[in-house]
């Protein structure tokens, strides 16, 4: 493979390990496109669909967390990378043969365990093979523009013309085959860092290796990992909220019929593949932490949509697709500043840390709180929920410390320049 121009290493790693989180992301999110179907057929209540969306997110966090310590310490990172699409695809099916809640949610849980570990090994791997200048675009396109294009693009409208032709249970069943293939192009194609690789990486790190083995705790006395995981728990928070309430909400509260509600859902991963270009680019040149900040606020607008936008496509459309341009900053404080603010022999236990709090408190609490209120009250609660955890995330993310290289650098020439006049 040529070393300069398109046809690189750095961007064939991209391509394959996009491709195979934007899968992940096709299953993770089928159960809530196909929940009008589920609900009606499995005769659900609202708590039961909260826990139903955050059954998965436990054992996603206590995977991703655990296989990055696993794959930092034994210095690999591909071989769990493979056993860990193999299985998620085999087990994806379960979903597809459940008869009533409890099977249901044991296939969730299965699923969990298995995909957790693939973003924090994937962009583990993705951080030594990318140049500086590339750390924020490249952790966006494989974070965010594989997983929106396909999992919140396609697969909504796509899985609802398949629930609506042949029954929800066969769109399940097609979910998982397309990791198969994933995992033999990772086999074929991926290369394991070498130890001269890993030393190169860590020689050119600005952080250093502490000398002594950080234990959890000592991530989070890190500033930055610290400001990450409050703000990953409530942008996870907010994220699997519109996942789990958009479309029932759409088509319980708003009135809109279940294709036209596929598309609304589609069409925010659709514009959210321009967005997860176009935050990290931004964060590049203006910073991590203003950006951050920024984007988590303008996620209001998804719930303020939702509730009280007019539901014509063309006017609900575009004000909800502006505020999933929040979907932008996961990629920056999962993945882009705590690898720039650990060691790397930390990278996957800081992005597994950060992922896991997210998953664990935002993903599992919110919608199971959220199912429990709305059944106390009504479906507008979810949303009001949602715009509080944007507030919070937005007012955190203003405590980072600054970590975009560009940036940084530019500080510190103004401060010598004023230094030396």
């Amino acid at each position: 493979m040529k070393k300069n121009g398109v046809l690189t290493y750095e961007n064939a790693l991209l391509l394959i390990l996009g491709l195979t989180f934007g899968i992940v992301f096709v299953d993770r999110n089928a159960l809530t496109n196909l929940m009008p179907f589920v609900v009606a057929d499995l005769k659900l209540n609202n708590t039961q669909v909260g826990l139903l969306g955050a059954a998965l997110s436990v054992t996603w966090a206590a995977s991703g967390y655990l296989v990055g310590i696993l794959s930092d310490k034994a210095g690999k990172r591909k071989p769990f990378l493979i056993a860990a699409v193999v299985v998620f695809s085999l087990c994806s099916f379960l979903s597809g043969i459940a008869k009533g809640f409890a099977v249901l949610i044991a296939a969730r849980f299965i699923l969990g365990l298995s995909e957790g570990p693939i973003l924090p090994i994937s962009q583990s791997l993705m951080v030594g093979a990318t140049s500086p200048g590339r750390r924020g675009v490249n952790a966006g396109a494989l974070q965010a523009v594989f997983p929106n294009l396909l999992g919140n693009g396609l697969a909504p409208i796509v899985l609802v013309m398949l629930a609506q032709m042949y029954g929800w249970r066969s769109a399940f069943y097609l979910a998982g085959a397309p990791g198969l293939i994933c995992a033999a192009m990772i086999w074929l194609f991926v290369k394991e860092q070498t130890p001269e690789e890993r030393a190169r990486l860590a020689a050119e790190s600005p952080i250093k290796d502490p000398g002594k083995a950080l234990s959890s705790l000592d991530l989070l006395k890190i500033r930055n990992i610290a400001v990450c995981s409050v703000v990953s728990v409530f942008m996870v928070a907010w994220m699997v909220m519109a996942w789990v309430w958009l479309p029932l909400f759409y088509t319980k509260m708003r009135g809109i019929p279940a294709e036209p509600m596929g598309w609304l859902m589609g069409i925010l991963g659709f514009g959210a593949v321009f967005f997860a270009f176009f935050v990290p680019w931004l964060s590049e040149k203006l910073g991590r932490r203003p950006i951050i900040s920024l984007f988590c606020f303008i996620g209001m607008l998804v719930p303020l949509g939702a509730l009280y936008a007019p539901t014509d496509m063309w006017v609900i459309g575009p004000i909800v697709v502006l505020g999933w341009a929040a979907s932008g900053t996961f990629p920056l404080f999962m993945a882009t500043v705590p690898s720039e603010s650990v060691s790397p022999g930390y990278f996957g236990a800081a992005m597994g840390l950060i992922q896991g709090l997210g998953e664990i408190i935002g993903g599992f609490g919110s919608p199971f709180l959220s199912g429990w209120l709305a059944d106390q009250s009504s479906l507008n609660t979810p949303m009001f929920l949602m715009i509080a955890c944007n507030v919070v995330a937005g007012v955190a993310a203003l405590f980072l410390k600054e970590t975009a290289p560009d940036v940084v650098a530019r500080r510190a020439n103004g401060i010598a320049v004023a230094a030396a006049a």
